[in-house]
C-alpha cells in the first residue's frame, strides 16, 4: 500500500506562488522501507531519511 499526502507550497525560491497557480509537495510512503519516505517536486522524487527529516523541521523552527 502506499501513502500520499500533498503539501500546499506557499513560495518558490523567497517569491509566493501566484493565485492559480498552486504547486504541492507531495511526501509518500517509501515503496520497501518504513524508515524512508520519498518527497516529489515535479518529476523529481528524492529518498530522506524519515527521522532525519523530523528532526531538521524541528530545528529550523528553533531559530527564535
Amino acid at each position: 500500500m502506499e501513502v500520499e499526502n500533498k503539501i500546499k507550497i506557499y513560495e518558490v525560491n523567497g517569491n509566493e506562488v501566484e493565485i492559480g497557480k498552486s504547486k504541492s509537495l507531495i511526501v509518500k510512503s517509501h515503496w520497501n522501507r518504513k524508515d524512508l519516505v520519498v518527497l516529489k517536486f515535479g518529476k523529481q522524487e528524492i529518498t530522506v531519511s524519515k527521522r532525519t527529516l523530523e528532526k531538521a523541521i524541528d530545528n529550523a523552527e528553533n531559530w527564535l
